[in-house]
């Protein structure tokens, strides 16, 4: 009979002899090796982030280890009597003292924040100051130190070691170091410092009504 023909249409599966695959076929696919992800160059933002970290973390373990419990104490003990307390900060201060307003005033305590040039209301004698200042010390921060001590108020400050210069005006010296990274210096040790301060105000406050 007639010899039946087939031609293979363009789709027809179609396997060479030699095994090899053609240049028509899927080749299987190949494993490629991971490729690592491109590293990003460190800013200089991130670098100065952890600089920043680090000082802070240093300054809180220098505070731990160089706090003072007995003149701790003696604020505590100072600044608990008075009616009202004067926050006094001025310049890289200015931050702290602002921030233990805020703290005093939700812990229900009588606080005038001073940051003026002159005095904000009256100096009475049942009041006291808590003053936070850093050398070279703001003129600002001294004036009202003295006029506070010739109103007869007493006067806790919160300042870097050495405080000779401040002694013979305050009462009560907390000294607090804070390192620093490049031209600014943390302010984690002072801020922790004057909330345990706070608190420990509030606290014996409480105690003796």
């Amino acid at each position: 009979g007639p010899r039946e023909t087939c031609v293979a249409g363009r789709n027809s599966p179609r396997t060479p002899k030699s095994g090899k695959t053609a240049s028509w076929q899927t080749p299987a696919p190949r494993h490629r090796p991971p490729v690592a992800p491109r590293s990003t160059p460190r800013s200089g933002l991130a670098d100065w982030q952890d600089g920043r970290r680090i000082a802070g973390r240093r300054s809180l373990g220098l505070l731990a280890q160089d706090l003072d419990p007995a003149a701790l104490e003696r604020a505590v003990a100072t600044l608990s009597q008075a009616r009202l307390l004067h926050l006094v900060g001025y310049r890289r201060a200015l931050p702290v003292a602002a921030y233990l307003a805020y703290v005093f005033q939700q812990l229900d305590i009588p606080v005038r924040l001073q940051h003026g040039t002159a005095p904000a209301g009256p100096l009475n004698p049942d009041e006291g100051v808590l003053a936070v200042t850093f050398a070279p010390y703001a003129a600002e921060t001294l004036a009202f130190i003295a006029a506070a001590r010739d109103h007869h108020l007493p006067v806790v400050v919160l300042t870097d070691p050495p405080a000779g210069a401040l002694a013979s005006l305050a009462d009560v010296i907390l000294p607090v170091a804070e390192l620093d990274f490049g031209k600014f210096r943390s302010l984690s040790a002072t801020i922790a410092l004057a909330l345990a301060l706070a608190l420990a105000i509030a606290s014996r406050r409480k105690e003796t009504g």
